[in-house]
């Protein structure tokens, strides 16, 4: 599932869970609806007298008294004003992506988890280094994040970042250099498990 449509689903889920959230803990055992004001021989069922007296209880002798609804319909406006502008959770996503991103590069492994390609026997003799990606920090320190109420971006300007990362056979002087592909940008199970985390506190109000 993409997370455009794993954000909506977890969305009307949270709906769905509500009053976990919108109902007080120490309201948890009281029934949504209970009946109120019953005299006791009518509460337990003994005989009373049928009189009109009896058969006329009003509205104040006899209620339906709701309760955990105030709390609910408060939980449902945050709800909707946060949906309204998920500003707040496409900049966490965005941090996230980045911070993943970034771990990644340092750790020397691509989205799948798989080792990134070595350097070339010349890139080591030329920079010095054996470690791809960050034998100087201008690729690792350009990743930026960028977003708003409709999207949530991260990556690198750099010129060469596309080439460096999805590989191209057209690279250096003369596009004579070929490059692997070292796909660190993406999403794996864990970045997705903690947007879902992410998404639901936010639904809640703790973002």
């Amino acid at each position: 599932m993409g997370t455009l449509p794993r954000l909506l689903a977890l969305l009307l889920l949270a709906l769905v869970a509500a009053p976990a959230y919108a109902v007080p803990e120490a309201d948890t055992a009281t029934p949504a609806v209970e009946v109120v004001g019953l005299d006791a021989g009518a509460a337990s069922g003994s005989s009373t007298d049928t009189s009109t007296e009896t058969a006329s209880t009003d509205a104040e002798t006899m209620r339906a008294e709701f309760t955990g609804l105030e709390a609910f319909a408060g939980f449902l406006d945050g709800v909707e004003r946060r949906v309204a502008d998920p500003s707040p959770l496409t900049r966490r996503i965005a941090e996230h992506g980045r911070s993943s991103t970034v771990k990644r590069i340092k750790d020397g492994r691509d989205v799948d988890g798989d080792r990134l390609a070595p350097n070339a026997e010349s890139t080591v003799a030329r920079k010095g280094s054996s470690k791809p990606l960050v034998d100087d920090a201008d690729f690792l320190g350009s990743q930026s994040v960028d977003s708003g109420p409709d999207h949530a971006a991260w990556g690198s300007n750099l010129p060469y970042a596309a080439a460096i990362t999805a590989g191209t056979d057209r690279a250096g002087r003369g596009n004579s250099v070929t490059l692997p592909e070292r796909q660190v940008y993406g999403l794996d199970d864990q970045d997705e498990a903690e947007l879902d985390r992410l998404a639901l506190d936010f639904i809640a109000g703790d973002l």
